[in-house]
């Protein structure tokens, strides 16, 4: 029995025969990966290079890109030097495309790490980073899009370092030091300009915007421009915001005459009123006229020649049913309304909105709005409908209302 065991074990230990190993894998060109490309439990390998109050934040972001207009992936947000570093580290040359710098601890050698494929920049609060800094942003070749609002230290003379760039997009909000000299520098590519509360500009400054190809510009709180300014920019303009520019009157056709645009933003000019609206571009299909409280049915009369399809006439407090018999026979085209805190209007008035293909609506403390006025609107193709502070209104008349089949999808205020 001990010999068969002993048998049975040299037969065994024989040699196996021998199977040729498979063919090695094709090899597969590297590919920077985005997070777009990896499942969720990969991206947790990813973030674990970065610090652990970091990690979530920076999986999130990225994430999100999409809704804090990062055009992909590629764009990031960091927050301290050590995950900048990280980060850096992480996308191979060319893999990343947008960076948002957002907080104190950045500095002027931070900047000199961005790769020079870089095509977006936004930073918040760097206060760390001074006006050499920003200047040495003047070495990224590929940037597109550049925010630098509310940067203290940036002036004239860091952007005069800049004005080589293939920029497109500038975002100068409450940027203080910058003076009419500095829009002298501004790169000949710019098409969307941002200069909110650039509190030194002038209409010298303006003057200087005449060659560029700009589509947008944001003049918000710009106290010295006047018509004069409004006259020397750029005729390409199609989206134009002046919300409190109090010295631009609008009083003959000559700041606008030759201008197409389609997005018009005269917020809060309480002083001007229907006259002033006759000297507006015809071209214009989305309107700002938020807080025009001198303006009555004749300037919404003046409003004829435009196609309008977004209008805000919040806080015109002298806007009654007369003037939305006029906009319902003057704008059969508008799907955007703003009527917040016209408290002259009530269900008759609400009631000339009918058969207008109104998507969004916001009657927001028009305090006579009834239970009997909202069934005047059962017949618009409303998406959002905002009745909060419309106090005649009932629970129960709120309540029949969303539950109508048609406004199944519809978001509610109340």
């Amino acid at each position: 029995m001990g010999n068969c065991i002993k048998r049975s074990a040299s037969a065994a230990a024989a040699p196996a025969p021998f199977i040729p190993p498979p063919p090695p894998e094709p090899a597969v060109p590297a590919v920077p990966l985005t997070f777009a490309d990896l499942p969720s439990r990969s991206s947790v390998l990813v973030t674990a290079f970065l610090s652990p109050n970091s990690r979530n934040e920076f999986r999130l972001t990225n994430r999100q890109a999409a809704q804090d207009g990062a055009a992909s992936t590629r764009d990031i947000i960091v927050r301290n030097r050590i995950d900048l570093h990280r980060a850096l580290a992480i996308y191979s040359p060319g893999g990343l495309h947008g960076i948002t710098l957002n907080g104190a601890s950045f500095t002027d050698d931070d900047l000199l790490l961005l790769p020079a494929t870089l095509q977006r920049l936004k930073m918040v609060q760097c206060t760390g980073v001074s006006e050499h800094g920003i200047a040495n942003l003047g070495a990224l070749r590929a940037l597109q899009e550049l925010d630098l609002s509310q940067q203290r230290n940036l002036n004239d003379e860091s952007l005069q370092a800049l004005q080589h760039l293939p920029l497109q997009r500038l975002d100068l909000r409450e940027c203080k030091q910058i003076t009419d000299a500095g829009l002298a520098n501004l790169p000949p590519t710019l098409t969307d300009l941002n200069l909110r509360s650039c509190q030194l500009i002038s209409n010298l400054g303006l003057a200087h915007l005449g060659p560029h190809p700009l589509s947008k510009l944001t003049l918000d709180h710009c106290p010295l421009i006047t018509d004069d300014g409004i006259a020397a920019l750029p005729r390409t303009l199609q989206n134009l915001s002046m919300i409190l520019c109090d010295r631009v009157h609008l009083r003959t056709e000559e700041p606008m005459a030759g201008m197409l645009l389609k997005t018009l933003n005269l917020n809060n000019r309480y002083f001007l009123n229907d006259d002033n609206l006759r000297f507006l571009p015809h071209s214009v299909t989305q309107l700002g006229l938020n807080g025009w409280r001198g303006m009555t049915a004749t300037g919404i009369a003046h409003l004829m020649p435009m196609r309008l399809t977004d209008l805000d006439l919040g806080d015109c407090i002298q806007l009654s049913n007369v003037a939305i018999t006029s906009l319902r026979l003057h704008q059969p085209e508008i799907k955007q309304l703003n009527l917040s805190n016209c408290s002259l209007i009530d269900d008759a008035g609400i009631a000339a909105l009918a058969n207008l293909p109104i998507e969004k609506l916001s009657l927001n403390h028009c305090h006579h709005l009834s239970d009997v006025g909202l069934g005047y609107l059962a017949d618009l193709p409303l998406k959002k409908l905002n009745l909060t502070g419309c106090f005649r209104t009932t629970p129960e008349g709120r309540a029949n209302f969303a539950a109508l089949p048609q406004f199944e999808h519809t978001q509610f205020e109340f």
